[in-house]
């Protein structure tokens, strides 16, 4: 039986802040998760406060090169914190590990590879 297989690639992972100055250090792991039609996706990954204050994140975009039609993205999951504490805070709150967004594949997409860039924001 032949699967109808996608495999999603994230390639560019953005943060943008206005015009203040903020340094996230956000690491996908992994980066490629393959899936099929009707299946959700998990990415998990790593988010870093490397800046002297606190960084609050806001919300989330992941744009695909080819058809966005054939994914539906879900916000911040609700295990993501809602700010990061500055560098090097003692209690560990300057660094988040775990599932960071889900992005579910519809029925009707077509099997292959699909990249994206996904873009956090503070």
């Amino acid at each position: 039986m032949l699967r109808n297989t996608c495999v999603i690639a994230l390639v560019l992972v953005a943060f943008c802040v206005g015009s203040a100055q903020a340094s996230l250090l956000f690491t996908l792991d992994p980066a490629v998760l393959p899936g099929m039609p009707g299946d959700t996706l998990t990415f998990s990954g790593t988010l870093s406060n490397t800046f002297d204050y606190e960084l609050f994140l806001n919300g989330n975009s992941l744009t695909f090169s080819g058809s966005d039609t054939d994914f539906v993205v879900s916000g911040l999951l609700g295990s993501v914190p809602l700010s990061l504490m500055p560098a090097g805070d003692s209690s560990g709150g300057d660094t988040y590990t775990g599932s960071v967004f889900d992005v579910q594949i519809l029925s009707s997409a077509a099997s292959g590879s699909y990249a994206g860039s996904y873009s956090m924001l503070g």
